[in-house]
């Protein structure tokens, strides 16, 4: 049943959150993170396009086989692999939150005392 969940929150921007609801983050970690580049006629990135590229995608003039793509890795700084922390699976509780109600304590792992898993 996970695997079919999987598979059909894939491309649906709720992958994280179903991990999340299951505490299953851990799956995430080590993984890197791509995306696609598209190029435009003749192998030009989107910065380079010409005007008469525009002339011709205003005219419907470029195929989809005038278009290149590129699998790219987004994070270019930093640690590559993921990690997911305990602690994402409670989120801060607001400060303007905790002005308002002095009894609030901000949860572990953000900088508080207060243990939500009891």
């Amino acid at each position: 049943m996970l695997h079919e969940k999987y598979i059909e929150m894939l491309f649906e921007g709720k992958r994280f959150w179903d991990l999340r609801r299951h505490r299953m983050l851990d799956r995430l970690n080590g993984m890197r993170k791509y995306g696609v580049m598209a190029m435009t006629v003749q192998g030009r990135t989107y910065d380079q396009v010409t005007s008469e590229d525009f002339q011709n995608a205003q005219s419907y003039k470029l195929l989809p086989e005038d278009f290149g793509y590129s699998i790219e890795e987004l994070i270019t700084t930093g640690p590559k692999e993921m990690v997911m922390l305990d602690s994402y699976y409670f989120f801060p509780i607001q400060l303007s939150h905790i002005d308002r109600n002095p009894n609030l304590e901000q949860n572990a792992g953000w900088g508080g005392t207060f243990n939500p898993e009891l």
